[in-house]
């Protein structure tokens, strides 16, 4: 529940002075499944006691009232879903109490309120994550395994598994921003909970690790506002007698130390730019100053990119950016249309 009230605050109330207590849900639940499709938002499954619960609540944010809606076909919790277009995609999770996972994917059409299955995980797994990126789901994590990841093409109803997440974990939280995946925390057998914070490239199928939360946490909540990761809540807080948290917050250790090193990367380029057009300065292409000038604006912008690694993604570039047009204007539509803006 915690997880459910988290995303829809963030949606509803980031901008005003403080939290909003909304309408409670209709039936009690917990380790449910939440995703927003058409302007809505929807708890599917999850446990109430010893039940596992089939149904499903929606909450329309014009009314601020809850209503039920059609059962999900099987019972399920500690199960993820993403959206794409006006359908959730309920992924993985236990069917039962007994704690046994299922591979079973489940698709919710929000217009016409009807259930259907699609095709199932590569193999079971419950406790994961899922985000979608440019119309594809990528569920990530969970057990058994820890580190699968793996894709969702809705036009061929397929998965593709990808390269291995670097932590194993389960109960983590997953976000999805600038064409990237961002997984956080979560927990996995006798090691604890981790404050592991590792991002997955899809264009060149790669795991990059990032700073660390400030603390290690599991069962938490992610979401996406305003190019920002915040994370909300979880469990393992040694100072709370519940082992909760209840602070949340943006990442922003991450944030400072990757703009640091973006700053000093884009003085490097700068400088070996500069002797590039020294060197050349005789040359007919160079002769035109206006042509010196764009050769020497995309050299910088190419020469940051390389110097970074691949490091830098949208979430910080779009927080030092503002470096760049006063560095060369021209950089500005050049960075627009690259690769690099659309996939990083």
């Amino acid at each position: 529940m915690t997880r459910a009230i988290a995303l829809i605050l963030l949606a509803s109330a980031a901008r005003a002075a403080g939290w909003i207590e909304l309408a409670p849900v209709i039936a009690p639940r917990q380790e449910v499944a939440v995703a927003a499709a058409n302007g809505k938002l929807y708890l599917i499954g999850g446990l109430s006691g010893s039940s596992v619960l089939s149904s499903v609540e929606e909450l329309d944010p014009t009314t601020g009232r809850w209503r039920f809606v059609a059962p999900i076909p099987q019972g399920v919790h500690h199960a993820a879903a993403a959206t794409i277009g006006d359908s959730i995609y309920v992924i993985g999770g236990y069917p039962t109490i007994a704690f046994n996972a299922h591979a079973a994917v489940f698709r919710y059409d929000a217009l016409l309120d009807q259930w259907s299955s699609v095709a199932s995980l590569p193999k079971a797994r419950s406790a994961l994550a899922a985000a979608t990126i440019d119309g594809k789901i990528y569920a990530v994590g969970g057990v058994p395994g820890g580190t699968d990841l793996t894709v969702y093409d809705p036009a061929t109803n397929e998965w593709t598994t990808l390269a291995s997440m670097p932590t194993p974990r389960e109960h983590l939280a997953a976000a999805a921003l600038h064409g990237a995946l961002y997984v956080i925390g979560g927990r996995f057998g006798s090691s604890g909970n981790t404050n592991a914070f590792e991002r997955f490239d899809p264009i060149s199928g790669t795991w990059t690790s990032l700073p660390s939360m400030p603390t290690a946490r599991s069962g938490l909540a992610a979401a996406v506002l305003e190019d920002r990761v915040y994370v909300f809540g979880g469990e393992g807080n040694p100072a709370s007698v519940t082992g909760t948290f209840s602070a949340d917050g943006i990442v922003r250790r991450c944030h400072v130390d990757v703009a640091k090193r973006a700053v000093n990367a884009a003085a490097a380029a700068r400088h070996r730019c500069r002797g590039d057009r020294q060197a050349h300065s005789h040359s007919r292409r160079r002769s035109d100053p206006g042509i010196q000038h764009d050769e020497h604006a995309r050299c910088v912008l190419r020469r940051w990119i390389a110097e970074t690694s691949g490091a830098v993604s949208g979430i910080y570039f779009l927080s030092f950016f503002g470096f760049f047009v006063s560095l060369r204007r021209e950089l500005l539509p050049l960075a627009m249309s690259s690769s690099f803006c659309r996939t990083s």
